[in-house]
């Protein structure tokens, strides 16, 4: 499971929270925050040390892959800065606010982390049960014992198991009227005059008929093809490049091994694969997932038998 990462909480904290006073600690007032006067060397130091870090603080806080605050409330952010510098803080004081910057942080892994796994990247509307997660942080921190029983390493592949349970749902239910499409227009195709399948609800129809040997697994074939979604998208083309691949079947996925170790040399088929023998319910790149794949698959030789 993935863990939740302390580094960037660790760096907030060191930038807001970690100066305990001392007998020599300078307090300052409101009026002075925020107004550089480079009286000395040290306060040259101290200002340039802050200009330099607040870039990648800028980063930390602004950005999509940080905290993603809106900056309309830098003034805000500046004030909890000011508020958080904790000088000549107790220690109970430092302890609280370090508490805040891990709640704040672990709020945001929560929401774009966790649910993310869970839900998809498009759902920003089911909210977590998140005192769940901080009972469990707490009982860790009191060293009591997981209430889930069972060896942590079992616990953990367990639920691994029911985050991939739960995307896997939430993807299919999301996906409901695409997946229809896709499985209705198979159906569709399969009561094509002329059109076959192969297996596993893989059809094809033959353009040319090959009268060529048929490759094994192991074998390696030349061969042209088109791919394109159901709504007629081209979305690879070895016929647009100009030039035919080379590839093992087993090097593809696999709807297109069994139908390169099916089609003789010299043959022509259009192949329609159902996503769970192409990219599945994920996809990959400009293929959507649980979409219904068209191949052009010309096999134009096996290389070894021209080696030979």
């Amino acid at each position: 499971m993935k863990k939740f990462s302390f580094l960037l909480v660790a760096a907030l904290a060191a930038m807001m929270c970690a100066c305990q006073g001392g007998a020599g600690a300078k307090m300052f007032t409101k009026g002075q925050a925020g107004e550089a006067r480079l009286a000395n060397d040290e306060d040259s130091i101290l200002y340039f040390q802050g200009y330099s870090d607040a870039g990648n603080m800028k980063a930390t806080l602004f950005s999509e892959r940080g905290l993603n605050l809106d900056s309309a409330y830098l003034n805000e952010i500046i004030k909890g800065i000011k508020d958080g510098a904790c000088l000549n803080s107790s220690k109970k004081e430092l302890a609280y606010n370090a508490g805040v910057s891990i709640g704040f942080e672990m709020n945001n892994y929560l929401d774009k982390g966790l649910r993310t796994r869970l839900y998809g990247d498009d759902d920003s509307t089911h909210v977590l049960n998140k005192a769940e997660f901080i009972a469990g942080l707490i009982d860790a921190l009191h060293g009591k014992d997981c209430k889930i029983a069972g060896e942590t390493m079992v616990v953990e592949q367990r639920m691994m198991g029911k985050i991939q349970e739960i995307y896997k749902a939430t993807m299919k239910a999301k996906n409901a009227k695409f997946l229809k499409e896709n499985t209705d227009f198979l159906v569709n195709i399969s009561k094509k005059d002329g059109v076959k399948m192969l297996s596993d609800s893989i059809f094809y129809e033959v353009i040319t008929p090959g009268t060529g040997a048929i490759a094994t697994a192991e074998q390696t074939v030349k061969v042209h093809y088109e791919g394109k979604t159901i709504d007629g998208n081209v979305f690879d083309s070895s016929y647009e490049r100009g030039e035919p691949i080379e590839l093992m079947p087993t090097q593809v996925i696999p709807g297109w091994t069994k139908a390169l170790t099916s089609m003789p040399v010299g043959s022509k088929w259009i192949v329609y694969i159902p996503y769970s023998q192409a990219y599945g319910e994920n996809g990959y790149g400009p293929i959507k997932g649980f979409s219904t794949l068209i191949f052009t698959i010309e096999v134009l030789e096996i290389v070894e038998e021209k080696a030979k």
